[in-house]
């Protein structure tokens, strides 16, 4: 029932059930009516028997019922609803209280739950809890101290109590004993109320009742403790716990608890008006104070106040300063307050001090001078310090310790409150509109430093280390430098207002010679404070010239020690305090790195400071010569030496620690590196983790300074920082050693630092904040899961389990490093002018300096260059030497002897090492800041004007882009163009500017090419830009703009913008006027002219471009400008001011060919009519007459003196003109035909045979006048018949006659040539095949051994070897035609070859032969007995080289030819075996044949092992048949090979191999590699039968070779190619059983040969093994351990074990591939031969 969802039920509905459920049990279900009413049910809830009844019924059941009956109770009144009945609630409430607190019978079972059910109804309506009380002030007597505990457990934190309330918990805490449970319950009842704050900033609980409460507090404070001061040690000690434990804590008096009770309150409360409004507490009220603020003294409600404070009670004091004008105005506290406020100190109500100070000091931060020149103050600050930190005087110390010992509590709780609000204040000081952090961090500065030795005070240290680690973060620290800075020259007597002798006596007394707020050379905890006073002496030090003046001494005097430096300096300055050497800040640097923890966050910039001195250089600060750094100097002594060292260690540890933390694990804090205390700032209230990446880079941070400490080079020489490895950080290593003072913050772990300050910040804020609420744990019970709020409720509950988000970080505003583009610039162009003018300025200023330094680097090279030879010389020098003794005998030395000495001293010139350091350092320095907005900025400006104008292209922003154009363009200089940074920005800006405003827009044309020709320089980069096709009306104006300026000087130029001329597209687009074009044509002929008669090579690709914009010109719409063309070109030309390539040009573009006419009956294609070439003749004849008449030299002399350069090209002309006038007129009138009809055949032949006796008749006449090489008659004729009657459709019946009759012509006598025999394959390409037959047979009738006579001439032509090739093919050619006739001439033709130079043929024209025979010729070639198809064979292999006749001439190709030739004889045997045209006796026969021809084979090299590959490559062709025929017969033919060919060495068979292994192409194919082995083994077994001992190099190699390729194939993966190489070939194609073949047989081959000159021919008793043997049998053994192997583990250890087995020796190698063969290859019957 307690589950159920009764919020879901009516009032009415409620009470009838509430009233059911206590009923049913004790009158019984049948006693009650369906027809009850709610009204009947309450009149019976409220009779008093009925509560009698109930209660006792409840207590005879069971404790478990009764329980779950009352949660029913409560669940039934928790729901929060705005239709709740509150009587209903009142009622169960009542209910529940009587039942757990009032009935005697009851109480003892259910006072606990009933606290639970009370608190849980509380939660939802709070105003219950004056229900409650108002009941219990009725029953208080019989409740008693239980109530108490009730009130504790109710949400008194959700309850705002009315006025009648708080008048009787005003009764009860007034009227009632402190023993008395009323005056209990009034305390535990305002301690429960939530004094704080809504999330909305406001109370809580209205200001008035704070007030009211506070004064209630003070009265009952004077009248139950006035005489009974409770202000003293334990009252401060004891922590902050409930009123309740105090009352119930064994030991504690009821005075000593309500005086807790009283300070815990008062101090909960929000009297102060800046307490209320936080916000304005930080703007100043006005002297007399805020009128609602109410004076002490003239205030009625503020009599028991004023009455306390008059009486002295501590809390008394302390509402007068918060709740009167003493506490809100600054005059009234400094006349009124301090002296309560010193009260408060005295008592040790320190932490009410800390609330005190916390509201006033916003007031006095703008005028601090009120309380820094008050003694009292300032005393009481003193005090509080001394009295929390333990520092009192000795009977108050032991009292403090006594105190902790009884109460449990630590010191300098308050200082860290105190160091709390002072960071809370520095924070919101600096927000806008405050004071400044400055203010605040001056005045606490000042005040912590008034007392005496504070600098030995470890609260004070404590707070002023963290007043400096706010400085640092608000980056304020100057303003405390410049405080401490005046105390130290105050301490060193400086100044007036303390006398020099006090003040040394001061620091004499305290220990030290020199004065300083550090007590000793170091501080551990104080970091932050040890930092900044360590700069602020830097800066005196400085001030003082001191180190300025030791350094120069220890230069000017390498042998002074630093305490001779010092005092020298020190006599010098005419300091009046001798400083000590142990005060010189390159010590208290280094003292301080070393006492600094390695996690502390100011390390790295205290190891900065330390190396800023160590690496200084101050030579030529003195005008002297740079020798190195000199901080090694200061460590001269023992105990600095040993100071050094443990710089060294210190920097190895630190590396190590962060080392560690970049890992992320725990590190334990040393102890020299613990805390002592609690005053150590860099320990966290919780834990923190800094980033591993920064603790990496602090790593580095630190080895590179282990790096600088440890280098003596550094401090030896001067050292070029660039020419340091990389790990010396050389960029930081100049900083350092250029005097850079800017710290590196990157290195400080600032979010560590925040974390820290964060952590400070909130201990005020939990001390001020309420005490954590106590959830009612059974509020749990009542959540109700119907109602959707509940679920709400419940994710509500969830989160507040997790931590509260963080607030956002302030905005700090902050200037843009590069300024807004202004929208009107976009628009207007003088502001846009303006606004990118001084960008483009600084761009161009930094160019020029770039170039005047490039120009002195230049300048300085080559002097150095002169100089260089004289860098270094030897220079004699007299030193003067000290040599000291130990004395002898006991006696002491008596002296050191002086001694003279000359040596030679290396001298070298330092007349250019400043130039060159200052040179170096103006390269490495960077650029300044403003160049790179200046780029920004420029580019933000373009960018924002193209997005502009592409959304809104408008006038007046395309004016501003245009004008930014030109603008930009006018900054580019030479000295831009040198220098690389600014050319490229400008090039890109102009690029942007130029496509978008410049780029085809019509009206920039003629302003783009006027830019270009008066920047002539910048045409690269502007060309792309001029577009003159935008504008076509101006196009030809602006062509004549480049015209006019067309010069020598000038070719690339007009070249660039020539280009951009584009007249097709003009000329097509625009169709201009012909005028327009005549107007054009003049301007190209006038700037043809200006290129003159030979042009110049610098305008001679303008030239070029004239020629073809002429050509263009001419050809549109031919012939409107021929004749002004003709007319311009004849003009010109005749005064010589033409080049003839203008012609050329010309001509070629009206169709003329620039070839020389040959008698063809092909037409040219010229682009003139037949009425314009009659014009144009008629033209040129009357032009060249009246030329010629026209001048009296001309009549002389002729035209041709002046026409020389184009008479080529005029004769050209002419004859293009007239060759084509005349082909026109025989077209017309004399139409081709045949020079007969069939029928007249007898008739013409005897015509032919006229002519061919006419010619025989001229050849016989002239042969014996020609000279050698020259054309007889029988030639000529023979080329007038190809071209005249080999035409495809020349009659036969023509052919027949020529044929016959001209046979008979002397055809032996002809002399071919190459002309000659082109015709001829011409003739056998497309020619009728009578034609064909016919020049073959006259061509046989040739003595060719006369005519190829030349190609055996010393001195060999080209055409004489084309001519040898030429005659083979001839040869082919005919025997083609001729295999089926028994007697031809082409017989006589073939026994000639026998006598020819083949030995000239090529390669690749044998192959061309080759391939003709394979594709024209029949397979059965080869087995023809016929004496043609032999003569084709002989004469095939002749030209291969397997002749006998030309064996002593080199063969040009030769074994390439033969394997070609072998290769084609292969091919026939091969396709006659596979077509069964074959027997088996034939082809052995063949076979023969071809092996007899490799073995009488004489390579042409002389290396014996590329002889060898050569044969074996002649082999291979051989094996080709092999593989493709059967296996019977391969095995045949490979038996009869060996009978036959006898194979002359291994060497031979193991190339042959190699050809072999190469064919195999898988598992498919593999295991056919295995005979050929097995071949190989067995002529390798032949060869050592023999025991030749000569051919044992040749056994080695045969046998390495053999192994070589066995181990490529057991490969895993493919060796070829790029990849192969580097181990990433494809996946080999063989199985896994013949890679353990190829493996086994090769790791056999490896033990067989140890050594390079050494064999293992016999068995032995032991094996000697090779590196690489080792190797092979280790992998060998390891193969079963794979995967793809593991099933093949047998036959592998069967293999080794052969392998490994002494007895075994190479002749054994047949023996192991058997083996391996039968265990393997099972199943392959060809194998047998094997096994």
């Amino acid at each position: 029932m307690s589950e159920m969802p009764y919020g879901t039920l009516s009032s009415s509905m409620l009470w009838k059930i509430f009233y059911i459920m206590q009923c049913a049990e004790m009158d019984g279900l049948e006693k009650l009516s369906c027809s009850l009413s709610a009204e009947d049910c309450i009149q019976g809830l409220r009779e008093p028997s009925h509560q009698e009844k109930f209660q006792c019924w409840l207590s005879e059941i069971n404790s478990s019922d009764g329980i779950c009956l009352l949660t029913t109770f409560a669940h039934m009144a928790q729901p929060r609803r705005t239709d709740v009945d509150p009587e209903f609630v009142r009622n169960i409430v009542l209910e529940i209280y009587e039942v757990s607190y009032v009935s005697i019978t009851t109480r003892e079972i259910f006072s606990k739950v009933g606290r639970e059910l009370l608190a849980a109804i509380a939660t939802a309506h709070p105003h219950i809890i004056f229900v409650l009380l108002e009941r219990l002030r009725k029953t208080i007597e019989k409740v008693g101290m239980v109530s108490l505990y009730l009130f504790k457990e109710l949400p008194l934190h959700l309850w705002t109590p009315a006025r009648a309330e708080v008048g009787l918990i005003r009764d009860w805490l007034l009227n009632f004993s402190l023993t008395a449970v009323e005056n209990r319950l009034a305390c535990i009842i305002l301690e429960g109320l939530n004094w704080g704050f809504q999330p909305n900033g406001c109370l809580n609980l209205p200001a008035s009742l704070h007030n009211e409460v506070a004064l209630l507090v003070i009265e009952a404070y004077q009248k139950y403790l006035t005489d009974k001061p409770y202000g003293g040690i334990l009252s401060e000690g004891i922590k902050q716990v409930s009123y309740l434990a105090n009352v119930v804590r064994l030991g504690q008096t009821p005075e000593s608890s309500f005086n807790q009770w009283a300070w815990d309150l008062v101090l909960r409360l929000k009297l102060h008006a800046n307490e209320i409004c936080p916000q304005d507490a930080w703007c100043p009220l006005p002297s007399s104070g805020a009128p609602s603020v109410p004076e002490i003294t003239d205030a009625p409600t503020m009599h028991p106040v004023f009455k306390a404070v008059k009486a002295g009670i501590p809390i008394g004091c302390f509402l007068a300063i918060d709740m009167t004008t003493i506490g809100h105005s600054l005059e009234k506290f400094c006349s009124e307050g301090i002296s309560l406020l010193k009260t408060l100190v005295q008592s040790r109500h320190l932490k009410a001090v800390v609330h005190i100070l916390e509201n006033i000091l916003p007031l006095v931060y703008h005028c601090q001078f009120y309380l820094l020149k008050n003694e009292q103050f300032l005393s009481c600050i003193q005090l509080f310090l001394q009295l929390d930190s333990g520092t009192q005087g000795v009977t108050q110390q032991v009292t403090q310790k006594v105190t902790q010992h009884l109460i449990g509590t630590s010191t300098c709780e308050n200082i860290k409150l105190l160091n709390s609000v002072i960071q809370a204040h520095i924070l919101e000081s600096s927000r806008p509109g405050r004071v400044g952090a400055v203010a605040v961090l001056e005045f606490w500065l000042q005040v912590l430093t008034e007392q005496n030795l504070w600098y030995r005070d470890k609260a004070v240290l404590y707070l002023l280390d963290h007043l400096c680690c706010a400085a640092f973060l608000h980056q304020q620290e100057e303003c405390l430098q410049k405080l401490l800075y005046q105390q130290h020259k105050s301490a060193l007597g400086f100044h007036g207002d303390k006398g020099l002798l006090s003040s040394l006596m001061g620091w004499i007394v305290a220990g030290n010679i020199t004065p300083s707020f550090i007590e000793g050379s170091s501080l551990t905890g104080e970091v932050w404070f040890a930092w900044l006073v360590l700069n602020m002496e830097t800066m005196f030090e400085e001030d003082s010239q001191l180190r300025r003046c030791v350094e120069h001494e220890l230069l000017s005097n390498p042998a002074y020690t630093p305490d001779q430096a010092l005092k020298k300096a020190q006599v010098r300055l005419k300091l009046q305090v001798v400083p000590s050497l142990q005060r010189l800040m390159i010590y208290r640097w280094a003292q301080q790195a070393l006492a600094t923890p390695a996690d502390h966050p100011l390390l790295p910039l205290v190891w900065q400071k330390f190396f800023q001195l160590y690496l200084r250089q101050p030579g030529p600060e003195f005008g002297l010569e740079m020798k190195g750094c000199i901080g090694r100097r200061y460590f001269h002594s023992a105990a600095h030496l040993s100071l050094l060292n443990s710089l060294r260690q210190r920097l190895v540890e630190v590396s190590d620690f962060h080392h560690a933390a970049s890992k992320a694990l725990k590190v334990p804090c040393s102890s020299a590196e613990s805390s002592d205390g609690l005053l150590t700032p860099g320990t966290p209230i919780t834990q923190y983790m800094t980033s591993p990446e920064l603790h990496t880079e602090l790593v580095r941070l630190f080895t590179v300074f282990a790096l600088w400490l440890d280098d003596e080079n550094l401090q030896k020489q001067e050292i070029y920082l660039p020419s340091l490895p990389k790990q010396y950080d050389t960029h930081r290593l100049a900083k350092i050693m250029q005097r850079q003072q800017e710290v590196w913050m990157e290195h400080v772990d600032i979010e560590r630092v925040q974390h820290e300050l964060q952590e400070v910040l909130s201990l005020w804020s939990k001390a001020k904040s309420e005490p954590a609420l106590s959830q009612n744990t059974s509020s749990s019970i009542f959540t109700d899961f119907i109602n959707p709020l509940a679920a709400r409720e419940r994710i509500l509950t969830q989160l507040r389990k997790h931590d509260a988000p963080q607030g956002a970080l302030l905005l700090v505003p902050m200037k843009a490093p590069v300024p807004d583009i202004p929208t009107e610039s976009l628009s207007e162009e003088k502001i846009s002018t303006a606004l990118i003018q001084e960008d483009l300025a600084k761009l161009q200023h930094q160019a020029k300096l770039a170039t005047v330094r490039e120009t002195q680097q230049v300048a300085l090279d080559n002097e150095l260059l002169e100089v260089l030879p004289q860098l270094y010389m030897n220079r004699e020098d007299q030193l003067s030497m000290q040599l000291e003794c130990r004395g002898k005998g006991g006696q002491p030395c008596q002296g050191p002897a002086h001694v003279t000495v000359k040596v030679g001293c290396l001298n070298q010139i330092q007349c250019l090492k400043s130039d060159i350091k200052q040179l170096q350092a103006d390269g490495i320095k960077a650029p300044p800041q403003s160049l790179a907005e200046a780029a920004v900025h420029t580019e933000n400006f373009i960018t924002a004007l193209v997005n502009v104008y592409k959304l809104n292209p408008s006038p007046g922003i395309l004016k501003v882009g245009i004008t930014a154009f030109y603008q930009i363009v006018s900054f580019v200089c030479e000295d831009t163009q040198r220098h690389p940074p600014t050319r490229q920005f400008f090039t890109s800006c102009i690029e942007i500017l130029g496509q978008v405003f410049i780029r085809d827009v019509q009206s920039e044309c003629k302003q783009m090419l006027k830019t270009i020709l008066l920047n002539r320089h910048l045409c690269n980069l502007l060309s792309p830009y001029f577009t003159p096709n935008a504008s076509p009306a101006e196009l030809v104006s602006l062509y004549e703009e480049v015209v006019s300026t067309l010069h020598i000087d000038s070719g690339d130029v007009i070249f660039m913008l020539l280009t951009k001329f584009d007249l097709t597209h003009w000329l097509s687009v625009t169709q201009p006027q012909f005028s327009e074009r005549s107007r054009l044509m003049e301007i190209i002929h006038q700037a043809l002219c200006t290129c003159g008669l030979e042009p110049e090579p610098e305008v001679l690709m303008p030239f070029n471009i004239f020629c073809k914009h002429w050509t263009e010109l001419l050809l549109y719409q031919f012939p409107d400008h021929y004749s002004d063309f003709l007319r311009l070109l004849m003009q010109s030309s005749s005064e010589q001011l033409l080049s003839p390539d203008c012609w050329r040009t010309s001509l070629r573009g009206l169709g003329c060919s620039p070839h020389p006419v040959i008698n063809t009956n092909k037409t040219r294609s010229i682009l003139l009519s037949p009425q314009q070439v009659d014009e144009t003749l008629e033209w040129l004849s009357k032009y060249f007459l009246k030329l010629r008449l026209s001048n009296g030299d001309f009549r002389s002399f002729g035209l041709l003196s002046k026409w020389v350069p184009y008479i080529e090209e005029v004769k050209k002309f002419w004859e293009d003109l007239i060759t084509y006038f005349i082909d026109l007129e025989y077209a017309l009138i004399h139409p081709r035909c045949s020079p007969w009809l069939e029928s007249d055949a007898a008739a013409a032949a005897s015509l032919v045979s006229l002519y061919a006796r006419l010619m025989e008749t001229m050849h016989e006449k002239f042969k014996d006048r020609l000279l050698p090489g020259q054309r007889g008659a029988l030639w000529f004729h023979l080329m007038h018949y190809c071209e005249t009657c080999t035409s495809p459709k020349m009659p036969e019946y023509l052919l027949y006659t020529y044929h016959t009759e001209y046979s008979r012509l002397p055809w032996k006598d002809l002399h071919p040539d190459q002309t000659l025999m082109n015709q001829f394959f011409n003739v056998e390409r497309g020619s009728p095949k009578s034609c064909f037959l016919f020049m073959g047979e006259l061509l046989c009738e040739v003595n060719w051994v006369s005519v190829l006579s030349d190609s055996l001439s010393p001195q060999l032509s080209p055409s004489a070897q084309t001519m040898v090739v030429s005659v083979l093919y001839l040869m082919v050619f005919l025997a083609k035609e001729d295999l089926s006739k028994p007697e031809s001439s082409v017989l006589s033709l073939l026994e000639q070859s026998a006598s020819l130079p083949w030995h000239l043929v090529d390669f690749d024209s044998y192959q061309n032969v080759t391939r003709y025979v394979n594709t024209h010729y029949p397979a059965s070639l080869v087995l023809s007995h016929d004496t043609s198809s032999q003569h084709v064979i002989k004469l095939l292999r002749m030209a291969a080289g397997f002749g006998t006749t030309t064996q002593m001439l080199h063969h040009k190709d030769m074994t390439l030819k033969c394997q070609a030739f072998l290769h084609l004889m292969v091919q026939f045997l091969t396709s006659l075996d596979q077509s069964g045209n074959i027997s088996l006796a034939s082809l052995e026969t063949e076979m023969e044949k071809l092996l007899e021809y490799i073995v009488i084979f004489n390579p042409p090299e002389t290396d014996l092992q590329q002889r060898h590959m050569a044969t074996c490559s002649l082999f291979a062709e051989m094996l080709t048949l092999l593989n493709e025929a059967g296996m019977s017969t391969a095995d045949l033919l490979l038996h009869r090979w060996e009978a036959v060919s006898g194979l002359p060495n291994c060497l031979s068979i193991c190339g042959l191999m190699e050809c072999v292994i190469s064919s195999c192409s898988g598992p498919a194919d593999e295991a056919k590699l295995f005979l050929w082995w097995h071949k190989f083994l067995e002529l390798l077994q032949i060869q050592v039968d023999q025991e030749d001992t000569c051919a044992l190099d040749t056994l080695i190699l045969t046998s390495m070779a053999f192994q070589n390729r066995l181990a490529q194939l057991s490969e895993e993966r493919l060796n070829s190619g790029i990849l192969g190489a580097i181990g990433l070939g494809r996946k080999s194609p063989l199985s896994s059983r013949f890679r353990v073949v190829a493996r086994s047989m090769s790791a056999f081959f490896l033990v067989q040969v140890p050594s390079e000159n050494q064999l293992r021919l016999h068995p032995g008793t032991e094996l000697q093994l090779s590196a690489k043997a080792q190797q092979a049998l280790l992998v060998l053994e390891q193969m079963p351990s794979n995967k793809q192997y593991s099933e093949l583990h047998v036959f592998v250890n069967q293999a080794i074990q052969f392998i490994k087995y002494p007895g075994h020796s190479l002749r054994d190698s047949n023996r192991l591939l058997t083996l391996l063969v039968n265990a393997l290859y099972t199943d392959l019957n060809y194998l047998d031969i094997i096994r």
